[in-house]
């Protein structure tokens, strides 16, 4: 009898402990599920506030690795360079709010309009057999073969300009006419996200070498 109690308790004990670990499990999926949706919904509803009116309170935070180079003067560039501002996102992910989109388009195209840049969105150069970012590199690559342009500013569709003030010539006269390609280095490193890419053959020849690298996805 007393054996018999003691495999019944043993048994209620596992399942007790079995419904602990699921409901823990549960819980676990649940939170997920909720943070994700918040962060989501957070990021793309307050995206603009978050790159406006927050940035202020944050401007006077020191950056070591972030700050500006001397910056020329808007009368110290060379004028005349033709510039594309080429853009690309992967509209049939989900990813990317419309409304928030438009905005943000629409910040890019009122800065390219200012300065008489040529904006380009470049969605239909994306190569769906690679995440969307590689496909950056042959969107740059064409427009600069397209021999409309002696440089290509890249910019990540989920970066807002915030100082129309600063033209993009004023960038790659402080980087030096002879540079290919101009780009920063902040906390992450190297960022992608925005650069010059001037029309020579090196820079065309690296692009390409560089979206050949298959073994890297």
């Amino acid at each position: 009898m007393k054996m018999n109690n003691y495999h019944k308790l043993r048994s209620k004990c596992t399942f007790a402990t079995l419904m602990i670990l699921l409901a823990i499990i549960f819980l676990g999926v649940f939170l997920n599920y909720v943070v994700f949706t918040a962060f989501s919904f957070i990021h793309s509803s307050t995206y603009i506030w978050q790159s406006t009116t927050f940035s202020k309170q944050i401007w006077k935070v020191k950056r070591i690795d972030c700050l500006l180079p001397n910056i020329q003067s808007s009368s110290e560039y060379k004028s005349g360079i033709s510039i594309a501002v080429v853009v690309i996102y992967d509209d049939n992910d989900g990813t990317w709010n419309d409304s928030l989109m438009s905005r943000v388009l629409k910040n890019k195209a009122s800065y390219c309009q200012k300065y008489g840049y040529s904006l380009v969105i470049a969605n239909h150069i994306i190569d769906r057999s690679r995440p969307a970012a590689w496909s950056k590199l042959i969107a740059v690559e064409k427009y600069l073969n397209s021999g409309k342009f002696e440089y290509v500013f890249y910019i990540d569709m989920d970066v807002v300009i915030m100082n129309f003030d600063i033209r993009l010539e004023t960038f790659i006269s402080s980087a030096g006419y002879s540079a290919d390609i101009i780009m920063t280095k902040d906390w992450g490193g190297l960022n992608t996200g925005v650069w010059f890419a001037k029309n020579t053959s090196w820079t065309k020849w690296f692009l390409l070498t560089a979206w050949n690298q298959k073994h890297l996805m």
